[in-house]
């Protein structure tokens, strides 16, 4: 083979190889952002509800019977139910009978209601005046490896009442205190309490009380509900008012008379974690209501959402023991899961025969439904809906969350228990890393243009050959360094000196230049020994004695605010100091940013042609001059760049943001506030995301949107600097 076929079969492999090595970045960049996408889409799926087995109660006469109580266990392997005579069962969901017993002797049930909203616990009132907590436990047991149940029925001990046999009711149990509300026909409201109190030996007393609640004259209770800690007592009247009671350890009290609807309260029904109350009316409306700190250290309660109407009167609601999803069904058959956080109504479907159930409870895991229909046959569902906390508005616009006076944006995934309301929210953390990115591309770019200006333009040659490989090497400082720098040795510093250090920089830069300006009249020696370009070595001493007798006059300062610098800020401006703050973020991603910028910068510096700076130089123009009005503008397109890849280079950092940021996710342009990042959000929570749940994806629509974020910065920097690359082409 001569040297030319080598030369081109050299070259041709050359171009196949770079050829596929850009091919495969290409395509690896597509297959990441593939990936997150995909990982994205299933939360906006549509939730799926389909009707499986149904149960008929054996034996039923020709009347239906009525179903007061039903349910289901974890695995939605048992149903159970019990009518109104107290007859209880227990179905396989293969469909054989497991359990038959009667709880009842001569009563009644006239009305009942879950304690827990696992529908495993419930409470039973009868036309004896008596009312019953009735637990069912599915007995698991293991066979041979094979999961097996023996459901069992029981009844704790009575409580009773005097006067009439109740047509409503509602309970709570906290512990081993157990409260029960009841309304009868006669327009009594009655709150029986069980208290069991232990002794230090072991023993235990049991004390019930009978408490009677005044109902105001001109209002008829047509449905009622406890809150879950049982402290608060809500009545739904025909006239359309939400009455409040507040029952506390004394007697009752009326707190609250809210105009809910413009009908009559057909139904109430609580949310998981008992704080939040469905209110439906005769007229369909469907809203939540929960009480809010509206006020210093006052709280009332509050309509938080609106769903549509429905159109026939509300009858009933089954709420999740997982999350904000709640059923209502209307007196049309009607049905519509909805999302209370959201406010979305998730799906819409109708139950059988166009007639409204007898009852409806969710299954314990929240992946099933049980209906009883109005001919008294029992109906399993099955329910997908994995992730009904995630809808666009929840991730990118205000909500009223549980507790809040207020729609507004929030995030915390995860709080002090499971019933508490996930806030996934990503606009704080997006918020955040704008807010970052900004006050570091604030300190790091007026210093390292100039820099690598004066380096380029001004500084001796010979000293720019140290300085600049100099410069280069700090990019190689890992940033867990700098944001373990950052986090325990500058955040606490900063905090003792920061009345001086926001006087610093002025300080600083006049002592500069007033050195700078003394140098013309320095005399001849003087300035020979100071050689054009040099200045810098002798600036840096002057510098840091300027920075010694500044620091010297922190607590001077500090004393010139009445109660001290962080005191008087809060007093006058309401903005409260965090050791982690804005300004520890701006200084440490500073000098993880400069490097780059001043690299890539005088680079484009440099590269300007020296017949241009020297033309303007002969023309009369100083070398400042030159600088500003010539190099600058021809080296615009690349100084554009390094700050593109800076920026970038900010928005993407992550353990300088998770290590000196405080990690707060809120919105506030504040120096000296936290703040939390995407970045350092995904760093923080993917240990303790389980896969495929919600926080998962979301952390995946994280990574997706700083992918976006990525690319439309490099997308207009690219742009940007082609125009201005044409603009200057002249040159």
């Amino acid at each position: 083979m001569n040297r030319y076929r080598r030369r081109n079969w050299t070259d041709r492999t050359a171009r196949s190889t770079i050829t596929g090595g850009g091919l495969i970045i290409i395509a690896s960049i597509l297959a990441m952002l593939v990936f997150l996408v995909s990982q994205c889409v299933p939360l906006w799926s549509s939730p799926r509800i389909h009707a499986e087995e149904s149960f008929a109660v054996p034996g039923a006469p020709s009347t239906p019977p009525s179903m007061m109580v039903a349910g289901a266990n974890d695995f939605r392997e048992v149903i159970f139910a019990v009518d109104a005579a107290g007859h209880a069962r227990a179905w396989s969901s293969e469909g054989p009978v497991l359990a038959e017993t009667d709880l009842l002797q001569n009563e009644r049930i006239t009305c009942a209601r879950p304690l827990q909203l696992d529908a495993e616990r419930w409470v039973i009132a009868t036309d004896s005046l008596h009312v019953y907590p009735l637990v069912f436990s599915d007995g698991q047991y293991f066979e041979e490896g094979v999961r097996k149940y023996r459901p069992e029925f029981s009844l704790g001990p009575a409580l009773s009442w005097q006067g009439q046999p109740a047509q409503l009711i509602a309970g709570s149990q906290e512990g081993d205190d157990l409260r029960v509300a009841l309304a009868s026909r006669d327009n009594h409201l009655l709150v029986l309490s069980r208290h069991e109190k232990k002794s230090l030996l072991g023993g235990s007393t049991v004390q019930d009380s009978e408490t009677t609640i005044d109902v105001p004259d001109a209002s008829r209770v047509t449905a009622l509900e406890l809150d879950g800690a049982g402290k608060h007592l809500y009545a739904g009247t025909a006239e359309g008012s939400l009455l409040e009671w507040s029952l506390g350890e004394g007697d009752p009290r009326l707190v609250g008379s809210h105009q809910a609807l413009t009908a009559a309260v057909s139904h109430l029904g609580r949310l998981l974690g008992g704080s939040s109350i469905v209110v439906g009316g005769a007229d369909g409306s469907v809203q939540v209501w929960f009480r809010a700190r509206v006020e210093e250290d006052q709280q009332r309660l509050v309509q938080a959402h609106s769903f549509a109407r429905m159109d026939a009167p509300v009858v009933g609601s089954a709420a999740s023991s997982r999350n904000r999803l709640f059923l209502t069904y209307a007196a049309d058959g009607q049905a519509r899961l909805n999302f209370a956080t959201t406010a979305q109504t998730r799906k819409r479907f109708a139950f059988a025969n166009g007639a409204a159930p007898q009852l409806a409870i969710f299954a314990p895991r929240a992946d099933g439904l049980v209906s009883v229909n109005p001919n008294g046959t029992i109906q399993s569902w099955s329910l997908h809906d994995p992730h009904p906390e995630a809808s666009v508005r929840a991730l990118f616009a205000p909500v009223h969350y549980e507790g809040f006076p207020d729609a507004t944006y929030a995030y915390q995934s995860t709080g002090a228990t499971d019933e508490t309301e996930p806030k996934i929210s990503l606009v704080p953390l997006i918020f955040g890393s704008l807010k970052g990115t900004l006050y570091a591309m604030l300190f790091s770019t007026p210093i390292a243009v100039f820099a690598a200006l004066y380096t380029s333009v001004f500084m001796n040659r010979r000293l720019r050959a140290v300085v600049k490989p100099v410069m280069e090497l700090m990019a190689t400082i890992p940033s867990v360094v700098l944001g373990l720098l950052a986090g325990l040795w500058l955040a606490p510093r900063l905090q003792q000196t920061m009345p001086i250090a926001l006087f610093s920089f002025i300080f600083l830069a006049g002592t500069v230049l007033l050195v700078g300006g003394t140098r013309r009249f320095l005399p001849n020696r003087a300035k020979q020994i100071l050689r054009p370009g040099t200045e810098v070595i002798y600036l840096i001493p002057v510098l840091l004695v300027a920075l010694v007798i500044v620091l010297s006059a922190n607590g001077m300062v500090d004393g010139l605010f009445p109660g001290g610098f962080f005191e008087w800020i809060y007093r006058h401006f309401d903005i409260r100091y965090d050791q982690r703050n804005a300004v520890v973020v701006g200084i440490a991603m500073g000098l993880a940013v400069i490097p780059i910028i001043f690299s890539v910068s005088e680079d484009a510096l440099s590269s300007v042609p020296r017949h241009l700076t020297a033309g303007s130089l002969a023309l009369g123009a100083t070398p400042w001059q030159t600088a500003w009005r010539v190099v600058l503008p021809a080296a615009s397109p690349g100084i554009f760049s390094a700050l593109m890849i800076g920026f970038g280079r900010a928005v993407g950092e992550t353990m300088i943001m998770l290590m000196a940021t405080g990690n707060t996710p809120i919105m506030d342009w504040s120096l000296f506030n936290g703040f939390r990042t995407l970045s350092a959000n995904i760093a923080t929570e993917i240990p303790e995301a389980p896969q495929g749940a919600t926080l998962y994806r979301v952390l995946f629509l994280s990574a997706l949107l700083l992918f976006a974020f990525t690319l439309l910065i490099n997308t207009t920097a690219e742009i940007v600097r082609s125009r201005l690359r044409q603009r200057y082409s002249r040159f």
